[in-house]
């Protein structure tokens, strides 16, 4: 303790040193609460950094924040510094909820480590190729429920995306929609995006307010989402051993079982084979929060777009048929043919990215980056759409231009991916990208080599037109993205039975 006058009067030294972030003067005690955006943030976020500079200082209450606007500073802290900006920022309402366990949430530390290890072995670009049958039995189920059900496109690709998380963790094959295992799904997911889409909570500004008493409202919200956390992972692993004893697996590998084979190495030990259940259980919480409403929206971003460009559907449509035909449905070998589907999917992530401020950063000590001072305990934001939204670097960003990525009909080296942005930074990098972008491929090639998307129309059977609009949230989607689905003529036939190469 003697040491601490010394450390603070270094801190002030070097801030002093050093100025601070430009940004808005805060207010005593709410700080720039007033100041921030209220409705699709990443856009206010956007229009501050034009007037104060791509790193914006803010102060929430008593925590400073810097938002990062352009891919320069946003690579520099995030990804080359990563070893001082991996940490997460601990809040008290994270255990209340019942994300102790969950990795993505994690501070830095062994472990971190460990959980993120033990999920990136199972999904890594050689590893994720044994989920491609799965996620090619998936895709042509997704059609077929297109085909019955057009009007409930949402719902939809909402349960088809759950159902094949399910399958890849556990084995299960949830078939009805009214399974119980998607409603468990679907509960665990509800208390994260609450906690993602408000930021937090007041009592993550105020910890003392983790003491108040079990019947207020938002400590019995905690409680029940730490339940339903709870749930999931201890229904769904009870069912797992019970269909182990039974013989009744699925035919794919899964990841939980993957897991405990590859952490016990066939030990017998009951303490090592306890820490790899614990392990398995807890990452499958990480795979359905960060993969399931992502991976959908995207979905349903990219059907909303092909119903408001036409011409865009045609060039995809015209691909499909050259390299797919007319017999069969896409499959993960005709990949690297289908350029243009590519070029669709990443046109998509830049045009309306699913989370277009990512996840926040923290540092863990004090740095100097361009000039400017920040401090340990900082929370560090990229806004994400800012940099797929910058003119000087794709051009006339607002409209949806697939050719943006090819050059000579290939996908051209110099225009810059927009999954370098939207998967995340450095050592916090989404462990499960290729996973995602396998899912997004096959269903993508799949529906849009069966159906044709096109606007909705009115009781008089007039277009409506739509225009393009994100929702705010921490993932987010068109607002409006209802579509006509339509089987094309010469395809309906794939639908009824699809034949494989």
């Amino acid at each position: 303790m003697h040491n601490l006058p010394t450390l603070c009067s270094h801190r002030r030294a070097r801030s002093l040193w050093r100025p601070l972030p430009p940004g808005p003067r805060p207010l005593p005690f709410v700080g720039n609460l007033l100041d921030m955006p209220q409705v699709r943030m990443w856009e206010g976020f956007r229009d501050l950094s034009a007037k104060y500079g791509d790193m914006i200082r803010l102060r929430m209450f008593s925590q400073d924040m810097v938002v990062l606007g352009s891919p320069g500073v946003i690579f520099e802290l995030l990804d080359r510094r990563s070893a001082n900006s991996s940490d997460r920022k601990q809040t008290p309402s994270i255990p209340l909820m019942g994300h102790d366990t969950t990795f993505g949430l994690m501070s830095a530390g062994q472990t971190w480590k460990n959980h993120r290890r033990a999920f990136w072995q199972q999904f890594n670009p050689t590893a994720v190729t044994k989920y491609y049958a799965m996620q090619r039995e998936m895709a042509y189920r997704l059609v077929g429920m297109m085909f019955k059900e057009p009007t409930e496109l949402e719902k939809n690709l909402q349960d088809s995306i759950a159902a094949m998380l399910v399958r890849t963790l556990y084995g299960f094959d949830a078939q009805d929609r009214n399974d119980r295992v998607l409603k468990l799904v679907w509960d665990c997911i509800e208390g994260t995006r609450e906690l993602l889409i408000s930021g937090g909570f007041l009592m993550d500004f105020f910890p003392i307010l983790r003491f108040a008493p079990s019947f207020v409202p938002f400590q019995r919200k905690l409680a029940r989402w730490r339940t339903m956390n709870e749930h999931f992972k201890d229904e769904l692993f009870a069912q797992y051993k019970a269909e182990l004893k039974t013989q009744e697996r699925d035919a794919y590998p899964c990841m939980v079982g993957e897991v405990i084979a590859s952490l016990t190495d066939g030990s017998g030990s009951e303490h090592m084979l306890a820490s790899a259940e614990h392990i398995a259980k807890s990452i499958t919480l990480d795979a359905v929060n960060a993969g399931t409403d992502t991976t959908t929206s995207i979905l349903q971003t990219i059907f909303f777009a092909m119903s408001l460009y036409p011409s865009v559907q045609a060039k995809a449509h015209a691909e499909l048929d050259a390299v797919v035909g007319p017999d069969r449905l896409p499959d993960f070998s005709d990949r690297e043919s289908l350029v243009y589907l590519d070029a669709i999917i990443k046109e998509t992530m830049r045009w309306m990215p699913s989370t277009p401020l990512g996840l926040t950063h923290c540092t863990r000590e004090d740095d100097i980056v361009n000039g400017h001072f920040i401090p340990a305990g900082t929370v560090l934001l990229g806004n994400i759409w800012a940099c797929l939204h910058d003119s000087a670097v794709y051009d006339d960003p607002e409209t949806f231009r697939p050719e943006r990525f090819l050059c000579d009909g290939r996908l051209d080296p110099d225009a810059r991916d927009p999954g370098e942005l939207s998967f995340g930074f450095g050592r916090r990098i989404c462990p499960g990208r290729h996973f995602g972008l396998a899912a997004l491929y096959i269903n993508v090639a799949s529906a849009l080599h069966v159906f044709d998307f096109s606007p909705p129309v009115d009781a008089h059977g007039r277009e409506i037109r739509i225009e393009p609009r994100m929702v705010s949230g921490f993932v987010s989607r068109a607002e409006d993205a209802r579509c006509t689905v339509k089987p094309r003529p010469e395809r309906a036939k794939l639908i009824r039975g699809p034949r494989r190469t």
